[in-house]
């Protein structure tokens, strides 16, 4: 960055201080010492930059401070002074640099070698302080200040250096980019964040907006049908096969033994079958021979089963008629 033009007044000005000026003031007392300057007052120029307070000027005014207070002690012989003046002019403003329009080539020279002499070792703590910057998290101030050390490194004066200040400028490009990373990482972060939040908020005006919805009750099992009731036979005789109805038990249910001309059959010989209805109160009606295997012994199966009892069949616990149908077999 090169130095702004400095205008130099000829006509030399005495102010009394009196005070702490006003920032206004101090620029007005700086124009004087200029002024005190430019008429090779050096001492006198001098000693009103010396008054001026600093706190509460801007850098700007503090760097053309320093500047005319190193010109003034180059002019008075006082190199040491002057050299303290420039690293402190430096350390204000790193990228300051004198030209052959600025000031005369001595002077040009001694700041370029005290500039070369310092400006690593800022360098170096404004690399430090970036790193610090990086680590706190201050990622937009960390792109900034790794910036400043890359440009202060890529200057005139540093170009070509080797070693431990080509090895910072690697690290310094490094920082920097890791930082940027970060940051637009962040703003990526801020702005999702930024709409779930908006859509969260305009989820809960829809809501505010709709009337509540009614309660939905919840579903009810359907009640099972009821089973039809058994239908009545015709003749009003149940079966087994009548749903509903309770079979009779058999309270005497016996056959007299085999007898008369024919040879008595051998054990699980087919007698014949009897069909017969119990009536209500558990006697045998209506008996009949279905299957015959003799016409004597038809006879005495029939006298034997009129004198069976049961226990009558039941329908919802009342006593009903029912149908049952017997195969004899010999014992």
């Amino acid at each position: 960055m090169r130095s702004l033009p400095w205008t130099l007044a000829v006509a030399a000005t005495i102010v009394v201080m009196t005070g702490t000026p006003s920032p206004a003031e101090a620029q007005g007392t700086l124009e004087a010492a200029t002024d005190l300057y430019a008429s090779a007052a050096y001492d006198d120029a001098l000693a009103m930059l010396d008054r001026l307070p600093v706190d509460g000027l801007d850098v700007t005014t503090r760097v053309t401070i320093d500047h005319y207070r190193m010109l003034c002690l180059l002019a008075l012989g006082r190199t040491d002074d002057a050299e303290r003046a420039i690293a402190r002019l430096l350390e204000l403003h790193p990228a300051y640099t004198l030209g052959e329009d600025d000031a005369s080539p001595r002077v040009v020279k001694v700041f370029l070698e005290v500039r070369g002499r310092v400006l690593p070792e800022m360098i170096r703590r404004r690399f430090d302080a970036a790193q610090a910057l990086q680590v706190k998290g201050d990622h937009a101030g960390a792109v900034t200040a790794f910036a400043v050390v890359r440009a202060l490194l890529a200057d005139a004066g540093m170009a070509g250096s080797e070693g431990a200040l080509s090895e910072l400028a690697q690290q310094a490009a490094r920082g920097e980019a890791s930082s940027r990373e970060a940051l637009e990482a962040g703003e990526r972060r801020a702005a999702l964040d930024a709409a779930v939040a908006a859509a969260a908020r305009d989820d809960l005006a829809r809501a505010a907006a709709s009337p509540p919805a009614e309660p939905v009750p919840p579903p009810t099992a359907a009640a099972p049908p009821t089973p039809a009731p058994p239908p009545v036979p015709a003749d009003g005789i149940y079966t087994a096969n009548d749903r509903g109805v309770v079979a009779p038990v058999a309270l005497r249910q016996e056959v007299r033994r085999w007898f008369g001309p024919m040879t008595p059959p051998t054990a699980g010989t087919p007698l014949g079958q009897v069909q017969f209805v119990i009536d209500e109160t558990g006697a045998v009606t209506d008996l009949g021979v279905v299957a015959s295997v003799s016409a004597f012994y038809d006879a005495v199966v029939i006298e034997s089963v009129r004198t069976w009892r049961y226990q009558p069949a039941t329908r919802d616990g009342v006593p009903v008629k029912f149908r049952r149908v017997i195969s004899l077999v010999s014992r």
